[in-house]
């Protein structure tokens, strides 16, 4: 794994290059003599004792700050991941993973990560496709200010790994502000989150500010520090009170931490959505469980995603909120797990047949999809084991309902229950988390009156 730092990505960008390269995407002639005139017309001057000097016509790179800017780079740093696609393509370099497609780069603006075998082979071909991409496109990567991860290897991948000149890191390393590891971060890797929530404290503030304002400031700023970091993973209880610790310190008392009197209501309590009592405080862990649904969300209805290919990991409690949520309209059963999926009236064979779920095997029940069991009643050969008498009658139900099972052409529809529409919102799922909680009624007698606050 190859942490690239690409030596002053922005300013060094070759203009024939990004030309030739929006060309290949089908931008015409106008926009080209557009953006043309928009680059060759910036210029710089140096400022001498107040005096600017003469100025400095710019011949590469692009103006930071400039609204165009990040997407021209994008564009143009793209051709790496072409470059490497094309590598895999003619069997250059080893596929990450035999069976399955996995992205060999990530790319965000200038924040490139390189995934390749640590190999002689691969390692050579990895360094000169860098080296070809920097003489055509200008955007040179500075190997001493990358790194290099071993990630299941020994001391011989270590030894290949330093010919690229560059040293080797060890996990975590951090990459888009996200601790990465192969095993869950720790509360002290994660103790930067935490320092950057304290930081934002106005404390010579604090005391000017009303609860109102406190409360405003929580809920705005505080709460969407870790946001981030939740969309990833589930930090450590211990990294989520110290957290909410720093919140309810600076609501009740305008500090870092408060105690005693000082704390008027259950912070549990000001958790809540305002319509069930609390302060519409956003909740740490039931928001972090909300935003990463949006993965299984993606990886069932969206399969173009470039980590589509990737065995994401999930916790118990985030598949049981999933599959609570959510139920399939058969189409034509290309896509709904038999076995697994609510497509019969909004219930699975695991709620109305439990005794047969339990003689399916594992395999099965995650690969056998409805159409594939309906083809000359697969479904009933992937039935093992000794049959008793319940196994036998929901064996029967489940013919009844193979039987009567229609399939139609258009795609199978996975429906998200807690929205109109039927699609995934993080709102409605962190909303879901409180479902069969006691509402308070005059709620909006007290938030939706007249009187100031």
């Amino acid at each position: 794994m190859l942490k690239l730092d690409l030596t002053r990505a922005f300013d060094s960008l070759s203009w024939p290059f990004l030309f030739e390269v929006l060309r290949r995407y089908g931008f015409g002639n106008r926009f080209l003599e557009w953006t043309a005139i928009l680059l060759s017309s910036a210029s710089t001057r140096i400022l001498l004792n107040g005096e600017p000097g003469p100025p400095i016509w710019h011949r590469q790179g692009l103006w930071q700050g400039d609204s165009m800017s990040p997407q021209l780079f994008v564009l143009a740093v793209d051709t790496l991941g072409r470059l490497l696609r094309r590598a895999h393509s003619l069997g250059i370099l080893q596929p990450l993973h035999p069976r399955r497609h996995i992205p060999a780069i990530s790319l965000y603006a200038d924040d490139v990560m390189v995934f390749c075998h640590a190999t002689a082979d691969d390692t050579t071909a990895i360094r000169e496709i860098l080296a070809l991409f920097g003489r055509a496109s200008g955007l040179k990567v500075n190997f001493t200010k990358s790194s290099a991860t071993i990630l299941h290897g020994d001391q011989a991948a270590t030894e290949m790994i330093t010919h690229l000149g560059c040293p080797v890191a060890t996990l975590p390393i951090t990459y888009l502000g996200i601790p990465m590891s192969t095993r869950r971060p720790s509360a002290a890797q994660l103790q930067p989150m935490v320092d950057a929530v304290a930081a934002r404290l106005p404390a010579w503030k604090a005391w000017l500010m009303t609860k109102t304002g406190r409360l405003a400031l929580v809920k705005s700023v505080l709460c969407a520090i870790p946001v981030h970091q939740l969309l990833v993973f589930a930090p450590p209880k211990k990294t989520l009170k110290q957290i909410e610790k720093i919140q309810r310190g600076f609501l009740w008392a305008g500090r870092a931490a408060a105690n005693g009197g000082h704390c008027h209501v259950n912070w549990n309590r000001v958790c809540r959505p305002i319509e069930l009592g609390g302060l519409g405080v956003r909740d740490l862990e039931r928001a972090g469980l909300a935003l990463r649904l949006r993965w299984l969300w993606f990886s069932r209805t969206d399969p173009v995603r470039a980590w589509q290919g990737v065995d994401l990991q999930f916790s118990p409690t985030e598949r049981a909120l999933f599959w609570a949520s959510t139920f399939t309209v058969i189409g034509n059963g290309q896509t709904a797990l038999l076995s697994e999926d609510r497509w019969i009236g909004g219930q699975s064979v695991r709620e109305l047949m439990p005794n047969l779920y339990g003689c399916i095997p594992k395999r099965r029940r995650t690969m056998r999809t409805v159409a594939d069991g309906l083809n000359a009643n697969s479904w009933a050969r992937d039935i093992q084991g000794n049959l008793g008498l319940h196994e036998i009658g929901q064996y029967l139900q489940l013919w009844q309902i193979m039987q009567r099972t229609e399939l139609s052409t258009t795609p199978d529809r996975l429906i998200w229950r807690w929205t109109v529409s039927g699609t995934y919102s993080a709102q409605s799922c962190y909303t879901a988390t409180f479902h069969g909680s006691t509402g308070c009624h005059s709620w909006k007698l007290i938030w939706k009156c007249w009187a100031p606050p």
